[in-house]
């Protein structure tokens, strides 16, 4: 069960990426084909790389706000430090940033059932479940 809501979690936040990077691409297509007049150029060229620059903040810090990013928290799903607790903004950026060897972390995946960025950064995946009106979190057994 686990493993289906980190997966969709992960496609969530990867859909919100690629809308942003659609964006930025549109804005700077509208200025390498003239649509935008000469004078609004250098604008739209700050907000190309101001979005790109979220971009990379939702990329490797999108599990900083309560451990969850978009997806987790619909998912009802959080990243937790050895501890149970919310992990530090360095944890959540060392857990997040092996996504860019992403085939040594499918592989590693897929034989460990743990992400590297979770072996490095000492996290797991927990879901949270709802008892008398309180969220409990439950650590994933199948924490692919």
């Amino acid at each position: 069960m686990c493993f289906r809501k980190r997966l969709l979690a992960f496609f969530i936040d990867y859909f919100i990426l690629c809308i942003l990077f659609a964006i930025n691409g549109g804005m700077l297509l509208c200025v390498d084909t003239g649509l935008i007049p000469q004078d609004f150029t250098k604008y739209v060229l700050f907000c190309g790389g101001i979005i790109l620059l979220l971009i990379i903040l939702l990329f490797i810090a999108k599990d900083a706000i309560n451990g969850q990013s978009i997806g987790k928290k619909l998912m009802k799903i959080k990243v937790v430090d050895a501890h149970g607790k919310t992990p530090n903004i360095f944890k959540l950026i060392i857990r997040n940033i092996t996504i860019c060897i992403w085939p040594i972390e499918a592989i590693l995946v897929l034989l460990n059932k743990k992400k590297l960025g979770d072996r490095l950064a000492d996290t797991n995946i927990v879901e949270l479940t709802t008892t008398h009106n309180t969220r409990e979190p439950h650590l994933c057994i199948d924490n692919f």
